[in-house]
C-alpha cells in the first residue's frame, strides 16, 4: 500500500548554525538535528533568551530508533570515528545535545516509553518544574524513519490499514498509517512566565501516568481500565469535573482493538458525563510514534487558545461504541463556545509495552493590562549566525512591517531586545515610522549598520568629562524617553537632597538657561554626572550590554555609579563634595595640543606646564597655571603647533592641585566601595581599585 506521512527535506540542516561543521553534521540522525531547531524555533516563539538567561532551562527529549544510524555506520572505521558516529545516531544524546549546543544548564534527560514517550517527558518536564529543579523545559520528541518508507505490505489482523487511509473512530477503520514527525515545547513556570511578559498559550493543569501491568492479550495489546485510570487520574490532579472537558484530543490510532479500547475507557472515566468531541491528529500526519504525543499536545493546546475544534479527518461512520449522548465526532469545525479560561481539553497518548500518559490543559486568560507603546524611534535588531542569514530575515521582517498586518514596532523592538539570542553577524536600523523602518531593514535605511561580531570581544561604555556638552542631548532625551526621562528625575531628586541649592530640573535643562560652567561648578558637574547615568540606563533598555566602563576625567564618577562600584547618591556625594574643595583651589588652564607627551615636554618647560593627559598618536592636553597661559600659548603659536584653551579654568590631573586632593581625600575616603569592581576600567596612574586615596590620586595625578 503506497502510503506514509513523509516529513520533507529531513535531510536540510544549518550546521554552521550550531557550530557544526559539515561532517559532524552528517553524523548525526535527523531527529536530533530536527530537536536542535526546534528548540531554537521553541524559544523565539516564547521570546525567551538562551544565552545569559538568569533561568536554568532543561531538556527533556524522546526519539525513535535511528534508523538513519543502521544506514550509515561503518564497522570498520577506527574507534575515534565511531565513537561521534554512535553519539550522533544514540538517542540518549538527543537532550544533552540541545542543553550543550544552547547552553541550557536545567536537567538535561532522554525520556522513552515508546508511542508515549513524548507526551512521557512533557509530564516529566512539568514535575522537574514543580519541584523547583528548572523555571523552564523544553519537552517533546521526534521520531524520522530513515530512509522514509513510502509503502508497506498489508496484512490482515496486522496494524497497518487495508487502504491506507488512517481512519480514527470510523467504523471503516482498517489499522494504522505511519509517518515520520514530532516537536517541542516550551514549559515555563506559571509566575515566571507571568513576570517575565511571555505569551502562554495554554496552561497545563495536571497529568498522570501508568502502566498497564501484565494483565492483557499480549505485550503490546492495550489494557482499557488501566488507560481510564490514568485519564481519570489526570482529570482529579488538574481539578477539573469531567463534564468541564470541552475537547480530547485522542491516542485514536484507526486500528479497530486500540480505538474501541480509547472509547471504553474515556466512556468509564467520564463516567454519566457525555463524551466531549474527539479528534486525533494521526488522522492528518499519520502515526509519529514517538513523536505523536507532542504533536497531539499542541493541538490540544490550539484548541483552548483559539477556542476552534477542528474536523476529524476521514471520518465517514462513527464507531457504533459511541453513546447516543456524546458529543458526535466533529466533521467540521466547531467553536468552544466559552471564555478562554474555561475551555479545558485532554490528552492521551499510550504506548507499546503499556504506558499511558493523560494529560489536561486549560486556556490562558491574559489578565495583564495593556501597556501604551512608547512613541519612536525604535531601533530594532536582526542578527543570524551568517550575512546572507541576517538580510534574509532583515527582508521578512521588513516585509510583515510592510505589510499592515505586525504588531506595533515597540513589541516587535522589545522581543527582538529581550527575547533573540545575539548571532555572530548583525543589523540594527532606528526609526520612527513603520516605513521608515521597514526601509532600514532592507538596507536603504539613513540609520543603519550592519557588520561582524568579534566572539568573545567585550563592549566598552565610554563616559566623557566635562568638555563634552551634554545639555543639548538632555534636552532633546528629557520628556522624550520614558526610562531617560524617569532616571533623571530620580537622580536629581537625589542631588538636590544632597544640595538644596541646586536649581529644579526644568530650570536647569530650560533652552533659556546659560550658566558659566566654570563659575558654577556643582550645577555644571552635578548635571553632567546625573545625564551620563540617565544615559547608561537608557541604552541598557535599548538592549546595550555593557561589559566594561570606563569614564574621562568627571565621568568616572559616573562610570563608578555605573559599574555598581559606588552608589548612584554617592557618584553625585563626591562630585559635589569635590566641587567645594575646588573652589578654593588655584586658578589654572588646560590646552589640548596636536603634539605626543615626550614632544610636549621637550618644547615646554616643566615648571610652565605638565602633560595631564595623553588622548592618543599624537594629541595631548597640558595643565598649567592661570599665570602661565600666555607664555605657553605663545611658545605653541611660534612653533606652529595646533592648539585650544579649554573651557576648565582648573589645571585638573596635575600637581597644581596637590592641595585640593589632600583636601578631598577625607571626604572621598568616606564613600563605601563595593566589592566586585571588574567592570570598572580605573584610570588614575598605579590605582586598580577605588581603595583609599583614589579620587584624591585621580584628581591631582595624570591618568593611566
Amino acid at each position: 500500500m503506497h502510503a506514509y506521512g513523509v516529513l520533507e527535506d529531513i535531510g536540510l540542516f544549518d550546521a554552521g548554525f550550531f557550530g557544526y561543521s559539515p561532517r559532524e553534521a552528517a553524523e548525526i540522525d535527523p531527529q536530533q538535528r530536527l530537536l536542535l531547531e526546534c528548540a531554537v524555533e521553541a524559544l523565539e516563539s516564547a521570546g525567551v533568551r538562551a544565552d545569559g538567561s538568569a533561568h536554568d532551562i532543561g531538556v527533556f527529549a524522546a526519539t525513535g530508533l535511528s534508523g538513519y544510524l543502521l544506514a550509515t555506520h561503518d564497522g570498520r572505521a577506527a574507534a575515534d570515528d565511531n565513537l561521534s558516529t554512535l553519539m550522533g545516531g544514540d538517542g540518549h544524546y538527543a537532550a544533552t545535545r540541545i542543553a550543550y549546543k544552547l547552553g541550557l544548564t536545567g536537567p538535561a534527560m532522554s525520556v522513552g516509553s515508546a508511542c508515549s514517550s513524548s507526551l512521557l517527558a512533557i509530564r516529566t518536564a512539568a514535575q522537574a518544574i514543580a519541584a523547583g529543579e528548572c523555571d523552564l523545559a523544553l519537552a517533546g520528541g521526534m521520531d524520522i524513519e530513515f530512509p522514509q518508507p513510502i509503502s508497506y505490505l498489508h496484512q490482515e489482523g496486522g496494524i497497518m490499514a487495508r487502504d491506507g487511509v488512517c481512519r480514527p473512530f470510523d467504523a471503516a477503520a482498517s489499522g494504522t498509517v505511519f509517518g515520520s514527525g514530532g516537536g517541542l515545547v516550551l514549559l515555563a513556570d506559571a509566575e515566571v512566565a507571568e513576570e517575565r511578559g511571555w505569551p502562554v498559550r495554554a496552561v497545563l493543569m495536571g497529568s498522570a501516568v501508568n502502566n498497564d501491568g501484565a494483565e492483557k492479550a499480549s505485550f503490546t495489546a492495550p489494557r482499557s481500565s488501566r488507560q481510564a485510570d490514568v485519564i481519570a487520574q489526570a482529570m482529579e490532579v488538574a481539578e477539573v469535573d469531567p463534564a468541564r472537558i470541552g475537547y480530547v484530543e485522542c491516542h485514536g490510532t484507526g486500528t479497530q482493538l486500540g480505538d474501541c479500547s480509547e472509547l471504553s475507557a474515556l466512556m468509564a472515566a467520564f463516567g454519566d458525563a457525555p463524551l466531549p468531541r474527539l479528534g486525533s491528529a494521526k488522522a492528518n500526519f499519520g502515526h509519529l510514534r514517538v513523536g505523536a504525543g507532542v504533536v497531539g499536545f499542541i493541538k490540544a493546546c490550539e484548541v483552548v487558545a483559539r477556542g476552534v475544534v477542528p474536523p476529524l479527518a476521514n471520518l465517514d461512520q462513527p464507531m457504533d461504541a459511541l453513546r447516543a449522548g456524546d458529543a458526535p465526532l466533529p466533521r467540521t469545525a466547531g467553536a468552544l463556545d466559552l471564555p478562554v479560561h474555561e475551555r479545558f481539553a485532554g490528552v492521551n497518548s499510550f504506548g507499546f509495552g503499556g504506558t499511558n500518559v493523560a494529560v489536561v490543559v486549560r486556556g490562558h486568560q491574559d489578565v495583564r493590562p495593556v501597556g501604551v507603546c512608547p512613541d519612536g524611534p525604535h531601533v530594532l535588531r536582526v542578527s543570524a549566525a551568517d550575512p546572507d542569514s541576517c538580510l534574509a530575515t532583515a527582508g521578512t521582517l521588513a516585509a510583515v512591517i510592510r505589510s499592515g498586518e505586525s504588531p506595533a514596532v515597540a513589541d516587535i523592538a522589545h522581543t527582538l531586545r529581550q527575547g533573540r539570542d545575539d548571532r555572530a553577524y548583525r543589523l540594527a536600523t532606528v526609526g520612527t515610522s513603520p516605513g521608515e523602518l521597514a526601509a532600514g531593514l532592507e538596507g536603504v535605511g539613513e540609520h543603519t549598520v550592519e557588520g561582524w561580531h568579534k566572539p568573545g570581544s567585550e563592549t566598552l561604555l565610554m563616559m566623557p568629562g566635562q568638555g563634552s556638552d551634554l545639555l543639548p542631548t538632555a534636552r532633546a532625551l528629557y520628556g522624550w524617553e520614558t526610562v531617560f526621562t524617569s532616571a533623571l528625575d530620580r537622580l536629581w531628586t537625589s542631588a538636590r537632597t544632597i544640595a538644596p541649592s541646586l536649581p529644579d530640573l526644568s530650570t536647569a535643562l530650560a533652552p533659556t538657561a546659560a550658566y558659566d560652567a566654570a563659575a558654577d561648578l556643582a550645577l555644571a558637574h552635578c548635571l553632567h554626572t546625573a545625564v551620563l547615568l540617565a544615559l547608561t540606563e537608557q541604552l541598557t533598555a535599548r538592549g546595550l550590554r555593557v561589559d566594561r566602563l570606563v569614564g574621562y576625567s568627571l565621568g568616572e564618577y559616573a562610570a563608578a555609579a555605573a559599574a555598581d562600584v559606588i552608589s548612584e547618591e554617592d557618584a553625585l556625594r563626591l562630585v559635589l563634595g569635590r566641587v567645594g574643595i575646588l573652589r578654593d583651589a588655584p586658578a589654572g588652564a588646560m590646552i589640548a595640543v596636536r603634539l605626543p607627551s615626550d614632544a610636549v615636554a621637550k618644547l615646554v618647560p616643566e615648571d610652565l606646564a605638565t602633560c595631564a593627559v595623553t588622548l592618543g598618536t599624537g594629541r595631548s592636553v597640558m595643565s598649567l597655571a592661570a599665570a602661565a597661559l600666555e607664555r605657553v600659548t605663545s611658545l605653541l603659536a611660534d612653533a606652529g603647533v595646533p592648539h585650544r584653551v579649554l573651557e576648565p579654568a582648573l589645571p585638573y590631573h596635575s600637581s597644581l592641585l596637590a592641595g585640593a586632593a589632600s583636601a578631598f581625600a577625607p571626604i572621598a575616603d568616606a564613600v563605601p566601595v563595593r566589592p566586585g569592581s571588574a567592570r570598572l576600567v580605573t584610570t588614575a596612574a598605579g590605582r586598580d581599585s577605588l581603595g583609599a586615596g583614589y579620587w584624591s590620586a585621580h584628581l591631582a595625578g595624570p591618568p593611566t
